[in-house]
């Protein structure tokens, strides 16, 4: 049913149909209060809000502070632990001294102790002496100077020396190592004329044989201008000198143990050695 414009105004201020307002000098509710009139405003003071405390550096870095505990637990575990494998036993104190009666008794128990007495020294033995060199025997042989026989022929040595040529210079021979030229006689004493040759002679040295050079000797015993023996009829009785060469290496040329071996004839029946030295 609505309301009818003819309808008389409602009181608003009766108490049934007005809510209960405040009361005079009263202040609504939910306002702040109001001073009473002549007296200053009231101001409200707001209680002040206690300060938050800073927390320290390690609750601020939890992760840091982690690493570092880990690390201070290794290092002290290797600390203890290295300590202990190096814990030797301790030397006693040498500051504590034996006391007498341990020093007497060592000193009965050591038994006395000879005095050095100087040791004899054996005379020192004379230095040996090396033995003298034993002298060279002498040749047994025939040497330069001695007469050998060989069957019906005789020889004797009259020198021998070395020499890198023979000969007159247009004519002369030079050696391929060193000449050996020996000077000698040769006689014959068999009833026969007898053909002599540088196949009559050859030089030994050691257990090698060396044969005489025939065309050095021939030039040697032409160069001298005097008769020769080689290539000759030596008749019985007669001496004739001349040289025989060997071409041979320096240090068999140089040697003091050469032999010259001389024999009868061509074909050597009968020979004899002679050393060429004095």
């Amino acid at each position: 049913m609505g309301n009818n414009p003819f309808d008389p105004p409602q009181n608003f201020n009766s108490p049934n149909n007005s809510p209960q307002g405040p009361q005079p000098g009263q202040q609504p509710s939910g306002y702040p209060q109001q001073p009473p009139v002549g007296y200053p405003p009231q101001q409200f003071q707001q209680s002040p809000v206690p300060p938050q405390k800073e927390k320290n550096w390690f609750a601020r870095h939890k992760i840091l502070t982690v690493i570092f505990a880990l690390i201070a637990i290794v290092v002290i575990a290797n600390l203890s632990g290295g300590e202990g494998e190096g814990n030797t036993p301790t030397a006693p104190n040498s500051s504590q001294s034996p006391s007498p009666t341990d020093n007497e008794t060592q000193a009965d128990n050591k038994e006395p102790q000879e005095e050095p007495t100087e040791t004899e020294t054996p005379d020192e033995e004379p230095a040996t002496q090396e033995p003298e060199p034993e002298p060279e025997p002498e040749p047994t042989g025939f040497k330069i100077g001695d007469v050998a026989e060989a069957g019906d022929m005789t020889y004797k040595v009259l020198s021998a020396k070395t020499a890198q040529s023979v000969g007159e210079s247009f004519l002369a021979e030079k050696a391929k190592g060193t000449y050996l030229v020996v000077e000698l006689e040769v006689t014959n004493n068999s009833n026969d004329s007898s053909l002599v040759t540088s196949s009559f002679f050859k030089l030994k040295q050691g257990e090698k044989v060396y044969e005489a050079d025939s065309v050095a000797s021939l030039v040697a015993n032409s160069a001298d201008g005097n008769d020769s023996f080689l290539g000759e009829d030596l008749n019985p009785d007669l001496t004739m000198k001349g040289v025989v060469v060997f071409d041979v290496p320096e240090k068999v040329a140089k040697a003091k143990d050469n032999l010259l071996q001389a024999q009868t004839g061509f074909w050597g029946t009968q020979t004899v050695d002679i050393l060429l030295a004095r």
